[in-house]
Order: structure tokens, then C-alpha cells, then sequence
């Protein structure tokens, strides 16, 4: 198994409760560099299946794994407003299109396959956090490398 590493971490913040170094995180970001593309994150109410798709103009459409039911909102600050996503629990989950990106971070090559495994980190733009991303899902797909055939490096923070 051959592993090539797509993306780089830069910097990781974790702040920790004073009273016990070890215990409760109050805060935290990773600074990651690596090949970022642009597309569009589907969801449905009527799926009991944890799944969403996600979009783009040229390349495939993926199914993929959302980190939990996640429903549509906006990022308050901005004007007009922009459409994101946030966790929302199994009764309160929605139909949505939303803006999303998709951050690869590395690929793995299996003998007798003939694509690559994709590993990506699915994510939205922070309706709390001015300029930075939140994880909403995980990509891992063997049939994903035209998703990226245009992604652009960039370096973002995830909070």
C-alpha cells in the first residue's frame, strides 16, 4: 500500500479548560494547506440514511458521509447572507443546496485497484467564525479523482 500525502498541516491550536489541563477543550483550529475544490453539498429530510451528495459543475457527483445530520443556515455577518450548513439533530433535519468544499488530504494506492482511495474532509464555511471552515463529512472514494482535476491549493483554517 503505497500513501501520498495531498495536504499539509501548517498549525493547531487547542485551548484547554484552566481547571484541568487534560480534561475539556474550549477552543481549537488546524491551519491546513493542500488542494481545495469548490462544490455543492445536497441533502434530503426524507433519507433515514446519513448520506448527502456532493456537486460540481464538471467531474462526478459523490455520495458521501456526513459527520451528522446537518441542516441549512446562513452566516449572519455577511451581506447578502451566505448559505451554509450546521449539525442539527435527526427531527430537525432538512432539504438543502449549499456551498461546500472539499479538502483532499491524502490518496492510497491498493495493489490490484486500478484508482486511488481518496481521503477528503468535506466542509462549510463557519456561520460563528469569520474566515474559516468547519468539518461537515468525509469523502473516501476510489472513483473521485476528476473531483479534483481543478482544485486549487489553499491554505484555510478549520475550527
Amino acid at each position: 500500500m503505497d500513501v501520498q500525502e495531498e495536504a499539509t498541516l501548517l498549525e493547531a491550536v487547542c485551548e484547554v479548560s484552566r481547571l484541568n489541563p487534560f480534561g475539556e477543550v474550549t477552543s481549537g483550529s488546524l491551519t491546513i494547506q493542500g488542494p481545495l475544490a469548490g462544490a455543492t453539498l445536497v441533502g434530503w429530510a426524507e433519507s433515514e440514511v446519513l448520506r448527502c451528495l456532493l456537486k460540481r459543475d464538471t467531474g462526478p457527483t459523490l455520495d458521501v458521509s456526513p459527520d451528522m445530520w446537518l441542516e441549512e443556515t446562513g452566516v449572519p455577518t455577511e451581506v447578502p447572507k451566505i448559505r451554509t450548513v450546521r449539525r442539527s439533530d435527526h427531527k430537525t433535519r432538512g432539504m438543502f443546496s449549499v456551498p461546500a468544499f472539499c479538502l483532499l488530504i491524502f490518496t492510497r494506492n491498493h495493489e490490484g485497484l486500478g484508482q486511488p482511495l481518496l481521503h477528503a474532509l468535506i466542509l462549510s464555511q463557519s456561520a460563528t467564525v469569520p474566515d474559516a471552515f468547519e468539518r461537515v463529512g468525509v469523502l473516501q472514494s476510489n472513483s473521485a479523482e476528476d473531483f479534483f482535476k481543478d482544485a486549487k491549493m489553499a491554505t484555510i483554517r478549520i475550527v
